[in-house]
């Protein structure tokens, strides 16, 4: 298996970077193993807008050696002195999906899932890197085969999650870890990463809302492992840019003092701009979880949130009452031990961090 879904075997890390390369930033946090317990000892973010001509907190597309010069920067900045790193690579840059496959033993299983996949992947499967694993089943709900038959054939059927990565995906950022001088232990989906931090796996069914810059991400796990992902393509920056458009109407109504001006404003008050894109983000969100619900027969009460736009004033309860459902901000920093006076910082800054401390959680476990 090329390594997506399982651990790189070999000698754990005494200390690892978790490099996450975002489309408007990048974040690195720096863990290390002190004594036997997990310890941060640096992070940090940096703007790629100014990187590519563009303001800080913009979505930007750059080449290896933009990024290269971005990430030194930062370890500089951050003061990150581990060589040996993994990197995330976006959701939307990879292929996830999960298929039904008969229970046989794994090197034909392995052969059946590649021969499969090809109906799933619109490119050549020579072209990309593929990976999957088997999805445990429900041990806590066994009653969902209760009304089966014993020897229903559903019984010799199990789920395998497939993840599929164009290998010139894959070539950008090993060019990018090699010219920042790191040695790359692995890279993994962001979406694995972000599990890995903010999610217990005694949990059952959980919502992850990851909402970045310029996409959303939502992911439904239980106990620890992916049942379901879904990419809307709406992030906070779209948000952003519908506030920053608000507020220069309202501006230029105050200094005209027009009646037409007064009507815009207005109209613009009425439609609420700023949360049209976040209901559009929750409306998919309800669909999806109302999808799997009806599917699986048991209900989701618990949606955890992430990614930068999870920070924004005011979203905690407004997303509360569009899911009608618990919700929790994440705060993966919890995951290792911090000096205390960085508590409160830390929390507030957790949810952006999630990938890259993931990242560095598995570094460290070897």
């Amino acid at each position: 298996m090329a390594g997506f879904l399982k651990n790189i075997l070999g000698n754990k890390n005494d200390k690892f970077l978790g490099v996450d390369i975002g489309s408007s930033s990048i974040k690195v946090v720096q863990l290390s193993m002190q004594k036997g317990v997990v310890t941060l000892d640096t992070f940090g973010e940096i703007a790629l807008g100014p990187y590519g001509g563009k303001e800080i907190g913009h979505s930007v597309k750059l080449d290896p050696p933009q990024l290269t010069e971005a990430l030194n920067d930062l370890m500089k900045e951050s003061q990150a002195d581990a060589r040996v790193a993994g990197l995330s690579i976006p959701l939307k840059s990879s292929l996830v999906f999960n298929m039904k496959m008969p229970e046989v033993d794994e090197k034909q299983l392995d052969e059946m899932v590649r021969l499969e996949a090809r109906r799933y992947i619109p490119v050549p499967i020579s072209e990309v890197s593929l990976d999957w694993s088997v999805i445990p089943g429900d041990e806590h709900n066994e009653d969902e085969f209760a009304d089966m038959d014993e020897n229903d054939e559903e019984r010799n059927f199990i789920n395998v999650l497939v993840v599929a990565i164009h290998k010139d995906t894959l070539s950008k950022y090993k060019e990018v870890a090699d010219s920042a001088n790191l040695e790359l232990q692995f890279l993994e989906i962001e979406t694995f990463s972000t599990i890995r931090s903010v999610i217990d796996h005694d949990k059952d069914a959980v919502v992850v809302l990851d909402i970045g810059a310029s996409v959303t991400k939502l992911y439904i796990v239980e106990y620890g492992v992916i049942q379901k992902s879904h990419i809307i393509g709406v992030g906070s920056q779209n948000m952003i840019k519908a506030l920053e458009t608000k507020r220069r109407l309202s501006t230029v109504q105050k200094d005209l003092n027009l009646e037409q001006g007064n009507a815009l404003s207005d109209a613009m008050e009425k439609s609420q701009t700023t949360p049209v894109d976040l209901d559009r983000i929750l409306n998919e969100t309800k669909k999806v979880v109302l999808d799997y619900q009806k599917e699986h027969r048991k209900n989701i009460d618990l949606a955890i949130l992430t990614g930068g736009g999870s920070v924004l004033a005011g979203i905690l309860p407004y997303v509360e009452t569009a899911l009608q459902t618990e919700i929790e901000l994440a705060h993966p920093f919890a995951k290792t031990r911090t000096p205390a006076f960085l508590e409160n910082t830390l929390r507030d800054a957790g949810p952006e961090f999630s990938v890259a401390i993931g990242l560095a959680l598995r570094g460290l476990s070897g």
